[in-house]
C-alpha cells in the first residue's frame, strides 16, 4: 500500500487498501481499519468499476465488524449490483453470505435466508470447498437449533479440504460456538481448541478471541490469542520455569 501511494499507481490502489483493511477486520484492529478508509477519502460513494469492488467488499466487512448493518447491506447491494451488471458470477468474495449476515442483523431473517441459499447455489456450481463450506456456514448461523449445528458440522467438514484456512476458522469457531449452547460441551472443545490453534499461528486475533471467550465459558484456561512468549505459559507452568 506504502509503495502504491509513493509511486502514485491509483488504478490499482484500491485493491492494496482492499487487503489491508481485511487484515485489519481480522487483527480485530477496527478503529484502525475505519482510520485509513477516513484517511484515503474513502468513506462515502466510490467509483463503480472493477478495481473498486474489493474495497466494497472490505468496508462492507468492517461496518459488520462493527455491526453497521444498514451500512454493510448497502456496500454489498451495490457490489452485488456491479456483479450482476456485468455478468460477474464468482462466489469467491461470498458476497451474498455476507449480505445474509448484514441483513439478518436488521432483522429481515427471511430476505437473509434468500439471500443465502442463492450463495450456496452459486457456490455448489463455482465448486471449490472454499466457497461452498462458507455458504454453508451462513445458513448454518441463520438456522435455528440442531439444524443450525449440524449445518456448521457439514460446513466444518466440507472447509478442512479447502486451502483457505481463514474460513475454515471461522467454521470451527462457530461450530465449537454452537455445540456449547446446545450444552455438548465435550464435543465443542475440539474444534474451539483448533480454531483458537489456527487463529493465534496465522494471526487471525478476531477469530481467536471469540473461540477463547467460548472456551473460557466452559470453565478452560488457555492463553489469549495474542499472547506470546512467556505470555502463553499458565501459572503453573510459569512457576515450573
Amino acid at each position: 500500500l506504502e509503495a502504491a501511494r509513493a509511486a502514485g499507481v491509483i488504478a490499482i490502489l484500491p485493491m492494496y487498501a482492499a487487503v489491508y483493511v481485511d487484515a485489519l477486520v481480522e487483527r480485530d484492529d477496527l478503529d484502525r481499519a475505519d482510520e485509513e478508509l477516513a484517511a484515503l477519502g474513502w468513506t462515502g460513494a466510490l467509483p463503480e468499476n472493477y478495481w473498486w469492488s474489493p474495497l466494497l467488499y472490505a468496508r462492507a466487512s468492517l461496518h459488520l465488524a462493527r455491526r453497521r448493518f444498514t451500512q454493510s447491506t448497502a456496500d454489498l447491494r451495490e457490489a452485488q449490483s456491479f456483479n450482476e451488471r456485468h455478468g460477474i458470477s464468482s462466489p469467491s468474495s461470498l458476497v451474498g453470505s455476507h449480505l445474509a449476515l448484514a441483513l439478518a442483523g436488521q432483522g429481515h431473517v427471511e430476505e437473509a435466508q434468500r439471500a443465502a441459499q442463492v450463495e450456496l447455489d452459486q457456490a455448489r456450481a463455482w465448486g471449490t470447498p472454499s466457497a461452498i463450506g462458507g455458504a454453508l456456514r451462513e445458513i448454518a448461523l441463520l438456522s435455528p437449533g440442531k439444524a443450525g449445528v449440524d449445518a456448521l458440522g457439514e460446513a466444518v467438514s466440507v472447509l478442512g479440504r479447502s486451502a483457505h484456512r481463514l474460513e475454515y476458522m471461522r467454521g470451527l469457531a462457530d461450530y465449537g460456538a454452537a455445540l456449547r449452547r446446545t450444552n455438548r460441551i465435550g464435543q465443542a472443545r475440539e474444534p474451539l481448541r483448533r480454531a483458537l490453534e489456527l487463529a493465534r499461528r496465522g494471526g487471525a486475533i478476531a477469530i481467536g478471541k471469540r473461540a477463547h471467550a467460548e472456551l473460557e465459558a466452559m470453565g478452560e484456561r488457555s492463553a489469549p490469542p495474542e499472547a506470546a512468549g512467556a505470555q502463553m505459559l499458565t501459572p503453573s507452568e510459569l512457576r515450573v520455569a
